[in-house]
C-alpha cells in the first residue's frame, strides 16, 4: 500500500518521497483497517501534520477504547500540541490498564510519561523513569537523547554527553542500513547543501528586481519546536 511504501521512504530518510506518496491520504477514508490507520497517524506525526494523526487517532479509539498503542500514539499528539493535561491523562489511563515497566506497551508509557514531566520541568523525576525503564527496544536512541537531555536540566554534563554519545551510534547504526552511501570514503559531508543548477536552468529562471529596503521588512519566522528558531 503508499502508507507501507511511505514508511519505507520515512525509513530510508527520504521525506518527500513519503510526503508525495501521503498526499491524497484524505481521499482513502474509511481505510477500515485499525493497524493500518495507526501506521498512517504515526507517519502523519512524523511529517508534522499533528491535526491529521489526531483525527486518526481519535476515530480509532471511538471504536476501540481500550487500544492502548493507540492511546498511547494520541498522547504523544496531545503533547505535541502542548496540551499537556490531556496527554498525561491518556497515559495515566494505559498506567492504570495494568501494563508495567517490564511490558513494551509499559515501557511505551514511561517514555511519554517522562517526555511529559521534562516538560513540566520535573527533570529528576524524568531521569529516574528513563532509567528505570530503559530503552524500548535494542535501536531506541530517543530513549537517550530524552536521557540526555534530564541530565543535561540536572546539570550532570558527564552523564549527558555519555547519553548523547550512544544515541549518536545508535543512529549511525540504523543509517548504516537504510543509506549505506552516506558512508562510502568519497561521500560528501552534508550531500543536502550539494545543488547543481546547469546553465539552462540558470538562463531559464525568471528575472525579478527585489524591492528597496523600505520596502522590504525582514520578518524571522519558526515553526514552534521544530528547531528552527
Amino acid at each position: 500500500t503508499p502508507i507501507h511504501a511511505a514508511r519505507a521512504c520515512s525509513l530510508c530518510q527520504d521525506s518527500q518521497g513519503a510526503e508525495d506518496l501521503l498526499n491524497t491520504w484524505r481521499q482513502w477514508l474509511p481505510l477500515n483497517d485499525a493497524p493500518l490507520q495507526h501506521e498512517l497517524a504515526r507517519l502523519l506525526l512524523l511529517m508534522s501534520e499533528a491535526d491529521g494523526a489526531q483525527a486518526l487517532l481519535e476515530d480509532l479509539l471511538r471504536t476501540n477504547p481500550a487500544d492502548a498503542e493507540a492511546t498511547l500514539s494520541l498522547a504523544s499528539v496531545y503533547e505535541r500540541m502542548n496540551r499537556l493535561d490531556d496527554a498525561q491523562a491518556l497515559v495515566q489511563s494505559v498506567i492504570a490498564a495494568g501494563f508495567g515497566s517490564t511490558d513494551p506497551i509499559g515501557r511505551d508509557a514511561d517514555h511519554v510519561l517522562a517526555i511529559l514531566m521534562l516538560r513540566r520541568g520535573d527533570a529528576a523525576a524524568a531521569r529516574v523513569l528513563l532509567e528505570q525503564s530503559g530503552p524500548r527496544n535494542a535501536c531506541d536512541p530517543v530513549h537517550y537523547l530524552k536521557l540526555a537531555e534530564a541530565y543535561d536540566k540536572l546539570d550532570e554534563p558527564g552523564l549527558a554527553l555519555r547519553a548523547l554519545q550512544l544515541a549518536h551510534a545508535l543512529q549511525v547504526r540504523e543509517m548504516r542500513i537504510t543509506a549505506p552511501e552516506g558512508f562510502l570514503p568519497d561521500a560528501p559531508a552534508l550531500p543536502a547543501t550539494i545543488i547543481e543548477v546547469s546553465a539552462d536552468s540558470y538562463r531559464a529562471w525568471p528575472k525579478l528586481d527585489s524591492l528597496a529596503a523600505r520596502h522590504s521588512p525582514v520578518s524571522t519566522v519558526g515553526v514552534p519546536r521544530a528547531g528552527t528558531t
